[in-house]
């Protein structure tokens, strides 16, 4: 797991935030249709009044028969705002891609996959500042029936990240 919250368990981390920003992730996702679930967050930070935002959670089942490695899946949890899937058309978990966020408070929050616009939200968007969390190992049997499961959560593959960079948005 990777984030940007202040942490003690791999020595002193003092952490950051961010605000009105464009954060890009080059990450190799691992395989997510055997119940791994490689999540790239945004949780909000000290002082702000933000909603989850879900760049991208893998190993989403749309209900159809594509591959849950080939969804792009984002959400902004606040009111009125929905989850998007998007069919990539390619394993995400095959080579490396850029996952975008540009996060302007209180105007607009959009989400890219290599460049391309996958979603945005325009309604109710927070203000303040957000942490960033990916991680690889949240599924379990609760989420089964809506989420691509094995009998292990434990993923076989790391999510590989080459970097992670935030840009300040004007």
């Amino acid at each position: 797991m990777i984030s940007s919250h202040p942490d003690t368990h791999f020595g002193d981390t003092q952490g950051f935030t961010f605000q009105d920003a464009y954060v890009e992730v080059s990450a190799k996702l691992p395989y997510a249709g055997n119940g791994s679930w490689p999540a790239i967050w945004f949780l909000a930070g000290p002082g702000g009044n933000g909603a989850e935002i879900d760049l991208q959670e893998g190993g989403f089942l749309d209900g159809s028969a594509v591959d849950p490695d080939e969804v792009f899946a984002c959400n902004l949890h606040s009111h009125g705002n929905s989850q998007y899937f998007v069919n990539t058309g390619e394993k995400l978990s095959a080579a490396y891609h850029t996952y975008a966020l540009a996060y302007k408070q209180g105007k607009y929050v959009k989400m890219y996959l290599d460049g391309k616009l996958m979603c945005a939200y325009n309604y109710n968007i927070p203000t303040g500042p957000y942490f960033i969390l990916l991680n690889n190992r949240v599924a379990s049997a609760k989420t089964k029936s809506w989420h691509s499961y094995s009998t292990s959560t434990a993923s076989p593959n790391h999510m590989r990240v080459a970097y992670v960079k935030v840009y300040n948005l004007r």
